[in-house]
């Protein structure tokens, strides 16, 4: 158990700057690297508001370390930014990279001012061109936006790019799709991977809409044309999913074991909220040839692939979902399903049949259940700010895991559970886990201090994905709630 103390050990030191004790506003935790033993670096924030979020993206400049993109929330304007992969433990200061410095790009798509979460959105999409270099999907997010652009990777980008500069002339296609005549939030693009095997990445576009969404695919390929709603629904170079109310795509992830991605799309909105879809489709030469592709309420999916479904009306409550990983090391990648409702994540294990799988009642021994027990609970599933992640096998066993988090805006603690993949079906108690059985709680943060997101691991550094990103989007070193992300190299425990 040495290990996984010294990793729960780690994300404590790292977030001593969120809690009481930590760095004051304007102040900088230069002291990372020497307090964890470990080497790393830390991305401030460049104004206050900003609330910064960093993914993995890939490597976008194809110098063979992964990068990070970064959201900001600024009230008045869309920014956001490229951190590329880096060795070093020198801090990224973002306003600096907004200056025009080196290790990045930063993007601007003007001012904004209706909504202070409005954001420019940067998604890593993989390799859609096969040029060798992992491209970026750019969206602005806000009730007006109805596009996005893909950036196709490469190292010859200029230091500030702007978003309205980004023309057919420099490769980029745009995608302009949206939800429904109700306004909404502009159009969030995935990575789903190549789902056609076609050896071209595809993208995912979902149109949120503001009563409902509606779901397309671009296909990737050696060049790649603009495309309209329109034209991806009618099969131009893509196809759309009918009658989808509230996507959510879970993946990219291999279900049935086949080497080609399975399409994976959780609806939430079925019966204006009152139960749960997740739609697999598996991959192949044949997904898309028709458009649309029409999804039928509890019926079995038209094309090679099978439904999953929270049938318990009006229990339900969908808190989030995972895809891509393999649980129970059969080879085959699973699904996590976090039900409010029925207080418990499903982990369905892949599969190659077409048979539904009708949540609780007909699991079987076709996954089983982890129980959320005494997990934080606000006045309702809707204060919760909950992450459900599938991660990389940490105990050596074979099988991946699951870190389920939740952080309630009651005031609870927040908590972080790294669940153990297995092959049984038997539950899982997180009382068990929090025990050290089956997995272990990562709880021994300092006092007053909270939890930022576990983002997941990378290589930022080069190397295996071994280093830890984490995010804490309330830190303050740069004015108030600018956000801080943490890059620890080589976390133990991997």
């Amino acid at each position: 158990m040495q290990w996984e103390r010294r990793w729960s050990c780690v994300i404590a030191v790292a977030l001593a700057g969120c809690g009481s004790d930590g760095p004051g506003e304007g102040e900088s935790d230069t002291s990372l690297a020497d307090e964890l033993n470990l080497p790393g670096f830390v991305i401030d924030g460049a104004a206050a508001g900003d609330r910064i979020l960093a993914e993995p993206c890939g490597d976008i400049n194809g110098d063979g370390l992964e990068d990070l993109a970064v959201e900001a929330t600024r009230e008045g304007r869309l920014v956001a930014y490229v951190v590329y992969g880096k060795d070093d433990e020198g801090q990224v200061e973002l306003a600096e990279l907004e200056a025009g410095g080196a290790g990045g790009l930063t993007f601007d798509a003007g001012a904004r001012t209706t909504y202070s979460d409005d954001r420019l959105e940067l998604v890593g999409v993989g390799d859609v061109n096969g040029d060798g270099f992992d491209d970026l999907v750019v969206a602005p997010r806000h009730s007006d936006a109805g596009s996005a652009t893909l950036l196709p990777g490469g190292p010859a980008y200029p230091a500030l790019v702007n978003y309205a500069h980004l023309t057919a002339e420099g490769g980029t296609a745009t995608f302009t799709v949206s939800g429904d005549y109700f306004g909404g939030s502009g159009v969030e693009p995935v990575r789903i991977g190549d789902i056609n095997g076609d050896g071209f990445e595809d993208v995912g576009l979902i149109g949120h809409g503001g009563l409902s969404d509606s779901f397309q695919v671009a296909f990737g390929g050696a060049t790649i044309e603009s495309r309209t709603q329109d034209q991806l629904r009618e099969g131009a170079g893509g196809f759309a999913i009918q009658y989808v109310e509230r996507a959510h795509v879970l993946g990219p992830a291999d279900i049935n074991g086949d080497g080609i991605e399975d399409l994976v799309v959780a609806d939430f909105g079925r019966y204006r909220f009152g139960r749960v879809d997740v739609v697999v489709l598996f991959g192949g030469a044949d997904l898309g040839v028709d458009s649309p592709i029409l999804v039928e309420d509890y019926s079995p999916p038209p094309l090679p692939g099978f439904l999953v479904a929270l049938t318990d009306y009006y229990v339900t409550q969908f808190l989030g979902g995972a895809a891509g990983r393999d649980i129970n090391g059969d080879g085959l990648d699973d699904i996590a399903i976090d039900d409010g409702g029925e207080g418990a994540v499903f982990v369905v294990f892949g599969k190659t049949d077409g048979e539904s799988v009708l949540l609780p009642e007909a699991l079987g021994d076709r996954g089983f259940r982890i129980e959320h027990g005494d997990l934080p609970a606000g006045e309702s599933p809707y204060d919760l700010d909950r992450r459900l992640t599938m991660i990389p096998d940490l105990n050596g066993d074979g099988r991946d895991e699951i870190v389920l988090q939740s952080r309630s805006t009651e005031g609870e603690p927040s908590q972080a559970y790294v669940i153990y993949g297995k092959e049984d079906t038997a539950p899982v108690a997180l009382s068990d886990v929090a025990a050290g059985v089956g997995g272990y709680l990562v709880n021994d943060w300092p006092e007053g201090g909270y939890l930022g997101d576990l983002i997941g691991w990378a290589a930022i550094g080069g190397g295996a994905a071994r280093d830890l990103v984490l995010v804490d989007r309330d830190a303050s070193p740069s004015g108030e709630a600018s956000g801080r992300a943490y890059v620890l190299f080589d976390v133990p425990g991997r």
